[in-house]
C-alpha cells in the first residue's frame, strides 16, 4: 500500500516537496473541469514530477449532465471532446496515468439514468485514453458504482471514494493494514480488489492540508493498492526458503500481482532469487516482491512470512591453500625426479653413440 493525494484549484497552492518528504509516493491533480483546464494543472504537475512522486491526473466528467446533453449520442460526443482535452494535457506534461472522474454535484440533475447506459458511455471513454498509449481509470463514489456502473463489465481499474465516520479525518492510521470496513461499501472494496481492479481507495477527505503542504485546510487522502510499474532491484547471494506448501500455500506469479490468474505453488525447499521489488501489505502482513527461478523460469513471489523466508544463501566451502601448495610441491617434486632420470638416461645413451662411432 502506497499513501496518494488527490489535489485541483481548490488546494490554491501545493508544496510537492513537503508531501514528499511526508511519505507520499503519488499524486493525482486535476487537469481539467470538463473541457476547461484546471488553473492549477500547469503549476501542481511539474512540482509533483519535480518532486520524484508520481504524477496521476484526473478529468472531472460532465457529459451525463442534463445542462451538457439531451440525449445518449449528445452526451458521446461531449465525452469525446472532454477526454481528448484531458489525453492532450497529460501528454503535454508526460503524464501516463489518467483516470475519469463521474459523479454528481449538487444543483445538477444526471441524463443517463440506465447503468447500462452510462457503462457503455464510461466503456468509450476508458478505451479512448488505452488507444492514446495512456493508462486509463475511473475514480467515482461507493455509492454512485454500486448505482450506475456495471464496474465488473469495464477493463480498467477503479479508484473509490468512500469516507466511513471512523476513518474520515484520521491521517493514513486508518485501515493501514490493508483490511476493508463492514458493509456494501466495504463488501464493494473487497470484490474489487479480488478482481484485481482496484487501484485505490479515497478514505478521508477532512483536514491534515497544511502538513502536506497544500495551500487549504482539507486535503483528499487515498490509500494505493496497485503500482502501474513496479521496479526490480537485482541482488545475489539470496534465496527463498519455502516453509509451507498448502494451508496457506507459497504461491508464485506470473507478474508481481497477487491477482494475477497464472500462478503455481510452490514445494518446499529452496529457490534462487534474482530481485527484489516493493513491499505491498495485504492481510495484515508487509512483504516484498522476489523475483525468483523455478525450473529455469522466471517468476514473482510475496515473501509473506507465514509461508516463507529469506536466507543468504550457503557459501562454498573454502578451499584450503596449504594443502594446495603441499600438492603442487609434490607435483614439482615427482616431476624434477622424473626429469633427472630422463636427463641420465638421455647422457648414457649419447656416450653409448660416442663409443660406437654414431
Amino acid at each position: 500500500m502506497k499513501k496518494a493525494l488527490d489535489i485541483s484549484k481548490h488546494q490554491s497552492s501545493f508544496n510537492a516537496a513537503i508531501a514528499k518528504t511526508q511519505g507520499i509516493s503519488a499524486t493525482i491533480c486535476r487537469c481539467a473541469y470538463g473541457a476547461s483546464k484546471d488553473i492549477c494543472w500547469d503549476t501542481f504537475a511539474p512540482a509533483v514530477q519535480v518532486a520524484g512522486m508520481q504524477l496521476g491526473a484526473y478529468g472531472f466528467l460532465t457529459a451525463h449532465y442534463t445542462s451538457k446533453a439531451s440525449n445518449f449520442a449528445q452526451a458521446q460526443a461531449v465525452m469525446r471532446q472532454q477526454v481528448q482535452t484531458w489525453i492532450n494535457l497529460c501528454k503535454a506534461k508526460g503524464c501516463q496515468l489518467l483516470a475519469v472522474d463521474q459523479e454528481l454535484e449538487g444543483g445538477y440533475t444526471m441524463l443517463l439514468v440506465s447503468k447500462a447506459y452510462n457503462t457503455r458511455l464510461l466503456q468509450e471513454a476508458v478505451a479512448m485514453i488505452r488507444a492514446a498509449g495512456l493508462t486509463p481509470m475511473i475514480y467515482t463514489g461507493a455509492s454512485w458504482c454500486l448505482s450506475y456502473i456495471d464496474w465488473r463489465s469495464i477493463d480498467c481499474d477503479f479508484w473509490v471514494a468512500y469516507y466511513p465516520s471512523s476513518a474520515a479525518a484520521s491521517d493514513f492510521t486508518a485501515y493501514a493494514d490493508g483490511t476493508f470496513p463492514g458493509g456494501q461499501y466495504g463488501d464493494l472494496l473487497r470484490a474489487m480488489q479480488a478482481a484485481g481492479k482496484l487501484w485505490g481507495w479515497q478514505y478521508g477527505s477532512t483536514g491534515h492540508g497544511i502538513k502536506y503542504g497544500a495551500g487549504s485546510v482539507n486535503i483528499d487522502r487515498n490509500w494505493i493498492y496497485k503500482e502501474d510499474k513496479m521496479e526490480f532491484e537485482p541482488i545475489s547471494g539470496k534465496q527463498l526458503v519455502v516453509t509451507s506448501a498448502e494451508k496457506p500455500a507459497c504461491q508464485a506469479f506470473a507478474s508481481p500481482d497477487v491477482n494475477d490468474p497464472k500462478y503455481i505453488n510452490l514445494a518446499l525447499g529452496t529457490y534462487e532469487i534474482i530481485a527484489m521489488g516493493d513491499s505491498i501489505t495485504i492481510g495484515g502482513m508487509t512483504a516484498p516482491w522476489l523475483k525468483i527461478i523455478v525450473d529455469g523460469e522466471t517468476w514473482y513471489c510475496l515473501a509473506l512470512t507465514d509461508r516463507c523466508r529469506i536466507e543468504d544463501k550457503p557459501q562454498a566451502p573454502a578451499v584450503d591453500l596449504t594443502e594446495v601448495l603441499a600438492a603442487l610441491a609434490r607435483i614439482e617434486a615427482k616431476q624434477d625426479a622424473t626429469d633427472t632420470k630422463v636427463q641420465t638416461v638421455l647422457g648414457r645413451m649419447a656416450a653409448a653413440g660416442s663409443a660406437l662411432g654414431v
